[in-house]
């Protein structure tokens, strides 16, 4: 038996199977996860704890990006200051 319901915490498309043994096989497309469970409270917490691990790596990936941009503007900000000093340097020598 084979059936795709809505998991309630992530609102992702989740599909499952009854294995042999009356084992239930569950799995999430997006996050390539498989796992094999006995009873429908470790399948939330499965499901629970993929879901917040992927939210914690969006929010590394904010915070990455973050740190890219500011590493960036340092960059820029160095770029200038370096050019001002040369246009000054310039200006003394001719002075």
């Amino acid at each position: 038996m084979y059936s795709v319901v809505e998991h309630p915490l992530s609102k992702r498309k989740v599909g499952s199977s009854i294995l042999p043994g009356g084992k239930l096989l569950a799995f999430v497309s997006r996050a390539h996860a498989l796992c094999v469970v006995r009873d429908r409270g470790v399948l939330h917490a499965v499901f629970a704890l993929l879901f917040f691990c992927s939210f914690a790596l969006r929010l590394l990936a904010l915070r990455l990006l973050a740190l890219r941009l500011l590493a960036l503007h340092l960059a820029l900000a160095l770029a200038q200051l370096h050019a001002t000093s040369s246009r000054v340097a310039s200006m003394h020598s001719l002075a």
